[in-house]
């Protein structure tokens, strides 16, 4: 604002970019302390800068940026970006932020703290769509978790870098430290911060460890709390673990933030800076994620007062930096497992303990993929890799200061359920049965006595790992979407009201049934030098598209439908990828209208026109499937000349090769995977009523519709009456009352 003279003090960012035109980059923050405008012109600025600003010199930074070609000078705000207020959810529960989205904020700082229930953020994104104003993302704290009684669920986020000086998301408690013991009463004092005796509550567990956090010396329960000459407190526990001495450490375990879940969700690298998280927590997962230029750090700071990290686990997950790290500092127990870390070694430092790797693939990597210091231990074993090799791993990995790698599954693994909070006992594992149909699978199994939802797990292995499918309050489950011929497994545990968790239930398993199709011609075609060329007969089909023509490879695909039945619920073309160069490439589906093509005949030149796009899906790594839905397009063409011709078209330039139907092994092959319909949709229901009480709350009623054969009965909200809506909770095969939080508008 004004005409940019005499502005002062404050901090901006100078922007570096990775390559020229790029909008992601990196950069330093330069205090400011005036501006005068440079001959009268509003759009030039010369600013002050002083010697050094908060003890870090200010001129290195200057040159560092006239060195390397700084095209831009980001100022949020002249107040370092920060400003009065925030997001808050604050000793709250059942809460949920749904399809939001920050923009340009100077300041993102979303605060969820003491929460003693579930808390989701769902499709919470911090994004930017102007490049205008795309530095201007966030300038620092982004969502800051503390001190929760109960998990936090993020999911479907999408977080531009933007100029993010501190972390997207901070997950973390404060350790208590001994000051003396006397009887049954210890004296405690912050280990960083003000005194937090309030979250001490009769009956809560602590934990005791050594000074290091070395050793568990025990566990004990509060009796009672009363403040002492700040900062110090006193709890009374029921009893104190031998051994326990002044500078020791305590634990509040019932506010570790236990069961924070992150899945599904992306970070770009837009920005001056990576994003970043810092855990300092336990019992939390990372599933199905995409973090490009990301800083991934489970802290442990003596000066921050903060724990070890304990029992994380980061799962099918993708993680890239140019500039940010993979710090794993002194966590107790952390697996990777299935993941991709891109150009990032692993940085595994100060006495850590049990950390796992597990069919993790490093790519584009140009030195060591572990670097292990200060006694730190690690386990690297299941088929991880280094830029696609399994072998020599031992020679791209650092273990100094008495460090040590072993490369085999450690005793026990994979590791059992996730322990039951001390002290409690949880309800008993249901006893569950399995039905397949077609394309699902029907569970249903007994209450437990004391539980209050369940949890259903699945994999595709016997051994698992088993990933969590659904929290339910039904007995019974519909596992919809399955792929025909393939064997799904379960294990399913209950919940009560305090959130404990039973251990898993007897394993069932079901083979969901359906039609699978397999290919009458498929075929790849490639442009430029090659482009009269056919590769009808390879065993493969290949997909890119690149710059240079002579590289441009496309794969079509036909499908005979005359024996499928008219109506279908679902339809899927799955391709086994053999080999790929690279990932990040999405693939699609194009409709081909004209079958008269010939396996033998097809090339670039005279390849069909393709048409809509049908699926999408990013390009599997080798020995994975990708599953493209085309359900439209075989519906249409079921009530046509029953031919379904496509072609699979890439996005980029990596090279991926899918098997064509002339693979040696059948299991190999292209499939159409096609689930058919049955029975009749049923009604929609009739007689909803919905009635406001004054607190917050909203009764629903329907009209019972279990004679007629309803299984499950789904409950969408939304503020508004024409959406979008929101999936709420199942109920079961009746009517009958729920209440909603908060006014809402409701369709079926």
């Amino acid at each position: 604002g004004g005409d940019g003279t005499g502005r002062g003090p404050f901090f901006g960012r100078s922007f570096i970019p990775d390559s020229p035109g790029a909008r992601s980059g990196r950069g330093e923050n330069i205090y400011v302390e005036s501006t005068t405008l440079i001959d009268d012109d509003p759009r030039r600025i010369r600013i002050q800068v002083p010697d050094e600003a908060n003890g870090a010199p200010m001129q290195p930074r200057v040159q560092d940026a006239f060195d390397h070609n700084a095209t831009e000078f980001v100022v949020p705000d002249l107040n370092y970006g920060h400003r009065n207020g925030s997001s808050q959810i604050y000793g709250s529960s059942r809460v949920r932020f749904s399809n939001l989205q920050y923009h340009s904020m100077a300041h993102f700082w979303l605060t969820i703290t003491q929460n003693h229930g579930p808390i989701t953020l769902s499709n919470v994104d911090l994004e930017v769509s102007d490049p205008a104003t795309e530095l201007l993302s966030s300038w620092r704290d982004g969502m800051h978790i503390k001190n929760g009684r109960w998990g936090i669920l993020i999911e479907e986020g999408d977080w531009d870098g933007a100029a993010m000086y501190d972390d997207t998301f901070a997950i973390y408690s404060r350790r208590q430290v001994v000051v003396s013991t006397a009887g049954n009463v210890a004296t405690l004092t912050p280990s960083f911060g003000g005194r937090e005796s309030w979250l001490w509550l009769p009956g809560d567990w602590a934990s005791f460890w050594s000074s290091d956090q070395e050793t568990l010396l025990g566990m004990a329960r509060v009796v009672s709390v009363k403040d002492g000459a700040a900062p110090e407190y006193e709890v009374t526990f029921e009893s104190i673990p031998a051994g326990v001495m002044p500078d020791d450490i305590i634990l509040h375990e019932e506010s570790l933030n236990r069961g924070t879940l992150v899945r599904n969700c992306r970070t770009t690298s837009v920005g001056t800076e990576s994003s970043t998280t810092r855990l300092r927590g336990t019992d939390m997962r990372f599933e199905n994620n995409t973090f490009e230029d990301f800083d991934f750090r489970l802290e442990w700071d003596d000066g921050l007062g903060t724990p070890r990290a304990r029992d994380v686990v980061v799962e099918n997950t993708y993680m890239d930096s140019v500039n940010g790290e993979l710090v794993l500092q002194r966590p107790l127990g952390v697996l990777f497992k299935d993941c991709q870390i891109d150009g990032l070694p692993a940085k595994v430092y100060s006495g850590a303990d049990d950390v796992y790797f597990d069919n993790v693939a490093w790519t584009n990597m140009t030195g060591d993929i572990l670097d292990l210091r200060d006694g730190s231990q690690a386990w690297l074993f299941g088929g991880s890799s280094r830029n696609g090799s399994t072998s020599g791993l031992s020679g791209h990995v650092s273990a100094t200061g008495g460090s040590s790698v072993t490369y085999s599954a450690p005793a026990g693994y994979p590791p059992v359920p996730p322990p039951v909070s001390p002290g409690f006992s949880p309800p008993a594992a249901p006893v569950v049965t399995a039905v397949a149909a077609e394309g699902r699978v029907n569970l249903d199994w007994s209450d437990s006595a004391g539980a209050v939802s369940y949890v259903v797990y699945r994999s595709t292995s016997a051994s698992g790992p088993f990933l969590r499918v659904v929290n339910t309050l039904l007995s019974s489950h519909v596992d919809l979407g399955l792929v025909p011929g393939l064997t799904y497994h379960y294990v399913i545990t209950a919940t009560d009201s305090d959130g404990n968790e039973s251990a898993f239930g007897a394993l069932v398993s079901a083979q969901p049934t359906g039609t699978q199709l397999g290919p009458d011609a498929d075929a790849y075609v490639v442009g430029g030098v090659s482009a009269n060329g056919n590769f009808g007969t390879d065993a493969e089909l290949r997909c890119k598209t690149d710059p240079n023509p002579d590289f441009t490879r496309e794969s079509y695909l036909r499908f005979d439908l005359s024996s499928l039945p008219g109506s279908i619920d679902s339809a899927r073309l799955r391709l086994k990828a053999a080999s790929t160069t690279g990932s990040g490439d999405t693939h699609t589906a194009h409709a081909v209208a004209d079958d008269s093509w010939t396996e033998s005949g097809i090339t670039w030149n005279n390849k069909p026109v393709s048409g809509a796009a049908l699926g999408s899906a990013v390009a599997p790594d080798a020995g994975e499937w990708i599953e493209l839905d085309v359900t439209d397009q075989i519906a249409s063409e079921l009530a046509g000349d029953q031919n379904f011709s496509t072609a699979v078209i890439s996005s980029g330039s990596e090279l991926v090769r899918y098997h064509s139907k002339e693979a040696g092994s059948a299991d190999d092959r292209p499939e159409l995977v096609v689930t058919v319909m049955t029975g009749s949709v049923p009604a929609v229901p009739t007689g909803l009523t919905a009635i406001a009480d004054g607190s917050g709350n909203v009764t629903l009623s329907w009209d019972d519709q279990s004679a007629a054969g309803v299984m499950l009965y789904r409950l969408y909200r939304s503020s508004a009456p024409d959406g979008p809506y929101a999936q709420v909770i199942d109920r079961g095969p009746f009517s009958g009352a729920v209440f909603c939080r908060s006014a809402c508008c409701i369709n079926w």
